[in-house]
């Protein structure tokens, strides 16, 4: 017998909910008529829905014939999926899709453009699209709380193996994106059964303009993001120290949002070394980049990892690891790549930790970087860029040539097609 027509609702406050003469009860899916949606609205506060009874309401093409879909993610312009989900929204913009924007809300709304938030302002009244497309954690429940009925996601995780509370999420989407190319085949290891499809890396070079950089007697390198165990700053600040060999024309920034003790124990007294800890605006980022030569990232596990391909944009020289979601940008002909030493658990002591693990599952292992490698690639990057035979402006030109913020963009409306 085929389902009765009607939306679905489900109440997720912890109280029975009235609407009228009708009554919802916390938790409990409840089938209500179209007529629902004029008397309350489709964004009725605590409510969520679902359209599969009744497609035909939701919207795959406007009245223009543009493609329709709804975007849920974090929006902040400071945190990672906010920053990297703004740029593909404005890039499929620029594709002719029309984008309903709407915001996970678990990060702060610090930072959301103006025509982000004009977005999410129009879409808040309208009813959802016949297709959604989540960007968020694989653990957030938002990744499947779309209300469209074909959900969409895009996730990424830094280990060889994805969490159990994940795979359960990813499974229950029509098909996911993910952000590099081994984490194909560690989605499918990991008991991924959904379609899964690549979204090549990309940024918009536009944003992080090349920029020459005076030779004024100093190497100036930099780490920079929210410097996590998983980041690797101390092994940064080792790699420094070593390479350098207490040159005084050598200097090293680290610059993070979080309280970093064991970096600072790490630098000891090293006056060729800064520590900046501060929570700053997102355009920030690019003076920082443009104030150093040098950007060092020996991280042990990215998704994809942006500040690398940021960085370079900017004509930075790059030493960096070349494994995960690096590797697929990583090049000894525009950077310094870091072999890869082995593998270790990647529990810890912030972000997967026991906490964690208990609530989401297993995370596998990561990979340790070289540091004696790294030594040997950040002296002969120093001895390039001291002899004039530079990267950085070359390695600008092919981040904005090979990876735009379009490849993105293009990889996820090509997944969309399958569905229209």
């Amino acid at each position: 017998m085929s389902e009765a027509p009607g939306i679905t609702v489900t109440n997720h406050t912890r109280v029975p909910r009235a609407f009228g003469p009708r009554v919802l009860m916390p938790g409990v899916p409840t089938v209500v008529p179209p007529s629902f949606l004029q008397d309350w609205g489709p964004n009725a506060p605590g409510l969520r829905y679902d359209y599969s009874r009744m497609p035909e309401l939701l919207r795959m093409l406007d009245d223009d014939g543009v493609p329709v879909i709804d975007w849920c993610s974090p929006l902040s312009m400071s945190e990672g999926y906010g920053r990297h989900a703004i740029w593909i929204i404005r890039a499929l913009l620029e594709r002719g899709v029309n984008v309903g924007v709407h915001d996970v809300g678990w990060v702060t709304g610090d930072w959301v453009p103006g025509d982000i938030q004009d977005r999410r302002r129009q879409a808040y009244r309208d009813l959802p699209a016949r297709i959604g497309v989540a960007m968020t954690l694989g653990y957030d429940p938002h990744l499947v709380m779309v209300s469209s009925p074909i959900r969409i996601g895009i996730t990424q995780f830094e280990t060889n193996r994805l969490p159990r509370v994940h795979v359960d999420n990813v499974n229950q989407l029509d098909h996911v994106l993910v952000t590099s190319k081994f984490g194909i085949k560690m989605f499918r290891h990991s008991g991924v059964r959904s379609p899964i499809a690549l979204m090549r890396p990309g940024i918009p070079s536009h944003e992080f303009p090349y920029h020459e950089r005076p030779m004024d007697g100093l190497f100036k390198v930099l780490v920079l993001g929210a410097l996590t165990q998983r980041k690797n700053p101390v092994g940064a600040v080792r790699i420094f120290k070593r390479a350098s060999q207490g040159n005084p024309d050598w200097r090293l920034t680290v610059k993070t949002r979080l309280a970093a003790p064991e970096v600072q124990r790490e630098i000891g007294d090293d006056s060729r070394i800064r520590l900046v800890v501060s929570n700053e605006p997102p355009n920030r980022v690019l003076q920082w980049y443009h104030a150093h030569d040098c950007f060092l990232w020996p991280s042990k596990g990215e998704g994809v990892g942006l500040p690398p391909l940021e960085a370079m944009a900017t004509g930075m020289e790059l030493v960096c690891a070349e494994h995960s979601g690096m590797a697929d940008y990583v090049d000894e002909e525009i950077c310094y790549p870091i072999k890869t030493a082995g593998m270790e658990t990647a529990r810890t002591d912030d972000g997967f930790n026991w906490k964690y693990i208990q609530s989401y599952g297993e995370v596998g292992e990561w990979w340790v970087p070289d540091e004696d490698h790294a030594v040997r690639q950040l002296r002969r990057c120093f001895n390039n860029w001291r002899s004039g035979r530079r990267r950085g402006k070359h390695a600008s030109e092919v981040v904005a040539t090979k990876f735009p913020i379009h490849n993105s963009a293009d990889d996820l409306i090509a997944v969309l097609k399958e569905y229209a």
